[in-house]
């Protein structure tokens, strides 16, 4: 076979194989012999390698590493010392990598094959990954397509966690490591909310099946409509005296607010209009905002407080303010991995202070666009990790 030398090569000839085993096949192949050269190969042998495949370009790459030292007499004393270290350290790294990921993408891929024929025992399909949470939740997101079959997956592992570990949680972190115990909090929290989500899914689903039986029936039925009797009702005369405003009146007072607000004055989102989707929808289900999930109109109420990155609506709808409820530190903290340094920014920070107190309610009241610019450079200068809106951010930076 012919041998490649680079990444870029390899990357090349491997994404041009269609089929994943045949792709495998060869990158195997390729590992066996990279390896065979890297530990028997003397140097009259690297001297005819070098010809063959003119491997005197890669002299560059391979002096611009920083290789770890070596005690190896044969690596040591030959000519070719550096090229040796660059196919250890490097090049069959990168390749083998490649290969356990490919390897992990077929077995998920039979994994859901055999699920879905029904042909595993309980302990084949629920593998425990000694309670790693990463494990788990790529297996579950690979293998199950559907929801609740994520939920009864995490279910049996949290359940073989209470039987095997509850109360003896230090012979846990001594078999499988100090941050078990971390692992089995997050996925305790994950199911809390796919739990939720999809109680949220069933009720639309219940919901929907009877709005359409109601308009089976209202067809079939011819209605005669009687004019209804006229009722004097006597008028009340306003109090003058009070002062005091309803709450109707309060909450028509701030639909006009908001419902009069200019694109200019509206936050501007400059990602995409599904990351934006896909955040006010996880804020809602980890209840950071009030939840209006069942209200089928709920994304254009809320995507309606945005303007998008040419600052024009995402919907033409009479936009609902976003309840903000935990902390303002909270706030701060999205804000800043929105726009953390080395990813692509999703929300433009000009004035956006006075944006979002236009459109944001804090704890149902008037959000203060000071105390927030301080929640932010707070949370620019602190070192506090907060697992769950972190989360939120890493989803939302997965969609395109």
């Amino acid at each position: 076979m012919k041998l490649l030398f680079t990444g870029k090569e390899f990357k090349k000839k491997f994404n041009s194989i269609k089929n994943k085993q045949k792709r495998l096949e060869w990158a195997e192949k390729l590992s066996a012999e990279l390896d065979n050269i890297y530990r028997n190969y003397t140097d009259e042998q690297y001297t005819a390698l070098y010809k063959k495949y003119k491997l005197d370009s890669l002299n560059d790459i391979i002096l611009r590493q920083t290789y770890f030292p070596t005690d190896n007499p044969r690596i040591q004393n030959s000519a070719f010392k550096f090229f040796i270290l660059y196919l250890e350290e490097f090049y069959l790294s990168f390749v083998n990598s490649r290969m356990v990921d490919l390897k992990l993408e077929l077995f998920y891929e039979e994994r859901k094959r055999m699920v879905k024929k029904g042909k595993l025992n309980e302990a084949d399909k629920f593998p425990l990954y000694d309670y790693r949470y990463e494990s788990i939740k790529s297996y579950s997101d690979k293998v199950f397509p559907e929801l609740s079959d994520k939920i009864e997956y995490y279910e049996f592992v949290l359940m073989q966690w209470d039987f095997n570990f509850k109360g003896r949680e230090v012979f846990a972190e001594f078999n499988y490591g100090l941050s078990t115990k971390d692992d089995v909090e997050k996925l305790k929290m994950e199911l809390k909310f796919m739990k939720r989500k999809y109680k949220h899914t069933i009720d639309k689903i219940m919901l929907h099946n009877i709005d359409s039986e109601t308009n089976k029936r209202s067809q079939k039925i011819k209605l005669v409509e009687k004019e209804a009797p006229k009722i004097d009702i006597p008028k009340v005369e306003k109090d003058n005296k009070s002062d005091t405003v309803s709450k109707k009146a309060k909450d028509a007072i701030h639909r006009k607010e908001i419902k009069n607000l200019s694109n200019m004055d509206k936050p501007r989102w400059i990602a995409s209009k599904g990351k934006l989707k896909v955040l006010l929808e996880e804020l809602q289900l980890k209840q950071y905002i009030d939840d209006i999930l069942d209200d089928e109109d709920w994304e254009k109420k809320y995507m309606s407080c945005f303007v998008d990155v040419n600052r024009m609506s995402f919907y033409n709808e009479e936009p609902k303010y976003i309840n903000w409820r935990t902390e303002m530190s909270d706030l701060g903290y999205l804000i800043n991995q929105l726009n953390i340094k080395g990813f692509k920014p999703c929300l433009n920070t000009y004035r956006y202070q006075t944006k979002i107190s236009n459109v944001f309610l804090f704890r149902g009241g008037p959000l203060n666009s000071s105390s927030l610019t301080s929640a932010v450079s707070k949370a620019k200068k602190s070192k506090v990790y907060k697992d769950i809106l972190c989360e939120i951010v890493s989803k939302v930076r997965q969609i395109k």
